[in-house]
């Protein structure tokens, strides 16, 4: 019975550690009850090495949060300092684990050397979180954060995914430190992106990437940021952004983002194949004209044979037979557009290639029948 009183005693004063509780991309909604301080066992589940905890009480008459610490697993304390200033970065004098006075009802704890892995075995964690006044059936929002290329301590919002051209990054209320994932999903690489804050109450301060994007160029204009990426992201890659607000968005938020998509990458379309084999057959005329120039029998001078190298280009043969055949081409793309109903841009283009190649094998060949070689 003494053992009883003893456990229950204990479990009151440092209240009962729950089930672990998983603490993914955008965060948890956890009820803790009314019993001050609360130990919550937490796993990270953000995919990202985490550098702080930001907690934000959303339900509880009055409540505040006058401390929060960190502890490993096993119950080592973690080297975590409270922000005083919820500025994301801690400054001289920002070096415990207590509020100012009064409390506050969003906080943010951050560590110092100390991580909190997303490897399996090393991404549970212990928060230990006292309140003063303490309201009934308190709520509270709870989000990991990762360090951005600044300094700064971000937290970790759900992907935003670029579907046909754009997508949503999705803000919880009370936050001003956002980083998530961008991913393309497009079939091109994407060279621009445009994130603009909706409703527009709200400033962009910073925007950075993560590497391998840190080098993109980055123009801030108040609630609307344009960013040129380097290097451009490929299709089913992602790039982590971070963006600092002016201030707290008051409830739900959104980050509208666009993006531009770079030129495919350059194949062969059908003009191309078709001057390509255009190509290789006057080159292999070319090759057979100057064999059949030189004489079978090897005793028999080329001078006897030939008198001189074998003319490959008449200019003025080559006008009179590219006229020709242009016309003939540009009748044929008539014919298409009026059987089709449509023609393409590079198919004017492709007509006068493919129509200077096959008039300079014509020529060629009239050239070799004439004896003008």
């Amino acid at each position: 019975m003494s053992l009883f009183i003893i456990v229950s005693f204990c479990l009151f004063g440092f209240s009962v550690v729950a089930k672990t509780i998983e603490v993914g991309r955008g965060g948890t909604e956890i009820e803790v009850g009314n019993a001050s301080p609360k130990t919550l066992e937490l796993r990270n589940t953000t995919g990202k090495t985490i550098k702080d905890v930001w907690v934000n009480v959303i339900s509880g008459d009055g409540t505040k949060i006058t401390k929060m610490n960190l502890y490993k697993k096993d119950g080592t304390d973690l080297d975590d300092k409270v922000d005083d200033d919820m500025d994301g970065q801690l400054q001289n004098g920002e070096d415990d684990n207590d509020f100012p006075a009064g409390g506050v009802t969003k906080g943010r704890t951050i560590l110092g050397d100390d991580i909190i892995s997303h490897a399996t075995g090393k991404r549970d964690f212990k928060l230990v979180i006292h309140f003063d006044p303490m309201g009934n059936n308190v709520k509270i929002k709870v989000m990991l954060s990762e360090e951005d290329n600044t300094g700064y301590h971000t937290n970790v919002c759900i992907d935003t995914p670029l579907n046909d051209g754009g997508g949503l990054c999705s803000i919880p209320g009370g936050n001003d430190l956002v980083s998530t994932d961008i991913i393309n999903n497009g079939i091109n690489p994407v060279s621009v992106l445009t994130a603009m804050c909706s409703p527009d109450l709200y400033v962009f301060e910073n925007v950075s990437l993560k590497a391998p994007f840190e080098n993109s160029i980055v123009t801030v204009q108040d609630d609307i940021v344009y960013i040129e990426l380097h290097p451009f992201l490929s299709p089913n890659d992602s790039l982590t952004m971070f963006a600092n607000l002016s201030n707290p968005v008051e409830s739900e938020s959104e980050i509208q983002v666009t993006c531009n998509y770079s030129e495919a990458i350059p194949t062969l379309s059908e003009w191309g194949v078709i001057i390509l084999l255009l190509l290789v057959l006057a080159v292999g005329m070319v090759f057979l004209y100057q064999r059949q120039a030189v004489p079978a029998l090897a005793g028999v001078a080329v001078s006897q044979a030939t008198g001189a190298k074998p003319r490959l280009f008449d200019r003025k043969l080559f006008a009179k037979v590219f006229a020709i055949t242009l016309l003939i081409g540009f009748a044929g793309l008539l014919g298409a557009y009026l059987w089709f109903g449509k023609i393409t841009s590079a198919d004017p283009f492709g007509v006068i290639v493919s129509a200077a190649v096959v008039a300079y094998m014509v020529q060629l060949g009239m050239l070799k029948k004439e004896g003008r070689g």
